[in-house]
This record gives C-alpha cells, sequence and structure tokens, in this order.
C-alpha cells in the first residue's frame, strides 16, 4: 500500500470499512444524479403570462371543412388594448333632415346663426364662400348649432354651405345664399365672370379710378399711358404684346424733349410713335422690335380702371379701352411684368 507523508497509514480492516463507505456514496450520488424518465403529463404545466401578437392561420379550402355561420376571430392579446372600430350607417340613410342659417348685420359685418339636423352622418363641415382659396369652414357636430362672424366679404352672395360625410366615401351638401352684395361695383357689366355658377368672381378692391388716357395700336400690341394711378403717384405707359404679355414702364417724357426722331421714317401707312410712348419705342429696342410700327396716331380719352380683390399675387386690373373693350391686366400695373386678355364684350 501507497502511504503519503504526513499521513498515519490505516489497518486492514479500517481499509475495507473505508472504501465500503466510499463505495456506497458514489452510488447514492450517482442515483441522485440520472435523468428523470418518468414523463409529465401536459395538464400538469403551470401556464406562464406571455405577450404576442396574433396572426391569422390562412383557412383552408371550402371543400375541405363544413361551413359554420360564426365567423373565426383572431385572438386579442390578453396585454394589447383592441381597436375600437367605426360603424357607420350605410350610405343609403346619409341625409340633411334639416339646415338653416339666419343672418343678422352688425357694425363689424355680419353675425351667422346656422341649425342642423343629420342622419347616417360620421362627420359635417359648415364653410362660406365669402373667399375662394381661404375659404372660412369648421368642423361640427352630426347635428347642432353654430354662431360666428365674418367681418367682410370677397364675393358677391355668398354660400352658407354644409357637406356630411358617412365614412364610406358618400356625401351630401345643402347650401344657402346669402344677400351680401360686394362694397363696390364693376363699372363695366355684368362683371367678370370667372367663378362658375356665379354672375362675376371676387369683388372690386375699391371703386374705380377715372384718369386721362391715351392708346395707340401697333403691328404687333398696343400702348396706354395712364395719367395718374393710385398708390403709383405718377404717369405710367403699359405695354401690351399680342402675345399675351404686358409690361409696365414710367413715363419720363417731358415737354422739353423732342415728340419724336426725324431721322425715322415708318412704312407707307404706319406712324412713328410720339412723345412718351416714342420716347419709350425709341429707347427700348425690345419694346420697338416687339410692338413694330404704330397703325395709327395715339388717341386722348378719359378712361377707367379698377383693380378687383385677389387673394394671391398677381395684381388684376381692368381697364376699358377707347373702343370700350374691356381689359384684363394680371401683373402688369403694379408688379411691372404680367398677362393680359379681353374679358367683355
Amino acid at each position: 500500500m501507497y502511504t503519503i507523508s504526513g499521513i498515519v497509514p490505516l489497518t486492514g480492516t479500517q481499509a475495507r470499512v473505508t472504501l465500503t463507505i466510499l463505495a456506497l456514496f458514489i452510488c447514492l450520488f450517482m442515483a441522485a444524479c440520472a435523468p428523470d424518465t418518468t414523463p409529465i403529463l401536459p395538464s400538469t404545466l403551470s401556464p406562464s403570462p406571455v405577450s404576442y401578437t396574433a396572426t391569422v392561420t390562412p383557412s383552408p379550402p371550402a371543400n375541405t371543412r363544413a361551413p359554420t355561420s360564426t365567423p373565426l376571430v383572431p385572438a386579442t392579446p390578453s396585454n394589447a388594448t383592441p381597436t375600437p372600430v367605426l360603424v357607420t350607417p350605410s350610405s343609403s340613410g346619409l341625409t340633411i333632415q334639416s339646415f338653416t342659417v339666419d343672418v343678422e348685420d352688425f357694425a363689424g359685418g355680419k353675425r351667422f346663426t346656422c341649425n342642423w339636423e343629420t342622419t347616417g352622418a360620421s362627420s359635417v363641415r359648415i364653410l362660406i364662400g365669402t373667399a375662394q382659396r381661404f375659404q372660412p369652414w369648421w368642423d361640427v357636430d352630426l347635428s347642432g348649432t353654430l354662431l360666428f362672424e365674418q367681418e367682410r366679404t370677397l364675393m358677391p352672395d355668398p354660400d352658407v354651405t354644409l357637406i356630411a360625410w358617412d365614412g364610406e366615401g358618400n356625401e351630401v351638401m345643402q347650401s344657402v345664399e346669402i344677400d351680401w352684395p360686394c362694397p363696390y361695383q364693376y363699372f363695366f357689366l355684368p362683371g367678370p365672370a370667372d367663378c362658375p355658377g356665379t354672375g362675376m368672381c371676387y369683388c372690386p378692391l375699391k371703386e374705380e379710378t377715372v384718369s386721362f388716357m391715351a392708346e395707340q395700336s401697333f403691328e404687333h400690341g398696343r400702348m396706354f399711358w395712364l395719367e395718374q394711378v393710385p398708390d403709383l403717384d405718377r404717369s405710367v405707359i403699359l405695354v401690351l404684346y399680342e402675345d399675351g404679355n404686358g409690361e409696365r414702364y414710367d413715363d419720363t417724357w417731358t415737354s422739353e424733349m423732342p415728340e419724336l426722331d426725324p431721322a425715322l421714317t415708318p412704312p407707307a401707312g404706319l406712324y412713328q410713335p410720339v412723345r412718351g410712348f416714342g420716347k419709350l419705342w425709341r429707347e427700348t429696342p425690345d419694346v420697338r422690335e416687339r410692338l413694330g410700327w404704330a397703325l395709327s396716331p395715339e388717341l386722348g380719352f378719359d378712361g377707367v380702371f379698377q383693380q378687383q380683390t385677389t387673394e394671391n399675387i398677381p395684381d388684376v386690373v381692368y381697364i376699358e379701352s377707347f373702343d370700350g373693350q374691356i381689359i384684363r391686366l394680371s401683373g402688369v400695373l403694379y408688379m411691372t411684368r404680367g398677362s393680359w386678355d379681353f374679358v367683355a364684350p
């Protein structure tokens, strides 16, 4: 038997007892560590809380399962908040039962009281046509009362309109026309007719301006001279080309300057413009080339022009020609460059 230094050797009997005890201990230890092969029934498993997202499994073909009158609904996780489902009436039930508008004048404009009742609607809106681009509107209850005030209208006789939707892409509407004329009237009748379904579009911004004017026709356009323009406080010349474009220039001619250039000889039957028209025409090659020669001498007359209310740029001005035609200038007068066209007659 081997011995270890510092340890007292055992006798034969002591060694046998010790080995026996050690063997028993090893057997017990191995028995405790061995896997348990006894099956655990599913009913003995304890449930544990989980978070999950329900998924819908596609149903088998119709010929492999019996039809059922109860639809299958995916389970909602217990820890999730169900999304509410908005149930709206069918479009066949969407109606406006009543819609009335009471109007009251006051120092600052008009006061409106709207009353309405709808059925089958999921949302309702009221709007008033005092403008086009920035039209006032309110989202309101499905039935109820709305009180609001408007200081002015940009459009003559605006409509107050109620629109109801049913959530299925269907809508119904009802309008009430309000007797609210423009504060100013156009100098020509019936006025510009740019708004479908109406006699005229935006109201005039102010009263018409009467000014001494001059007009001259050219091969490819015409010129206007306006003696005085509000907000500009000076005489101006408008150049209107036959392609529909127009420009504004300041009139810089004075009585001390020559009226024309005797060195320029127009073709037979045509004319050289004089005074302010002639100075601009001679000193601005682009104007001269685009207009050509004058068709007749310039004509002076008491003319009229008037600015229109707008919600955006450019400015819009109506001017009456010598022969009574109404010309619309868009951006030409106050923005110096724009377009023009005839609107009446």
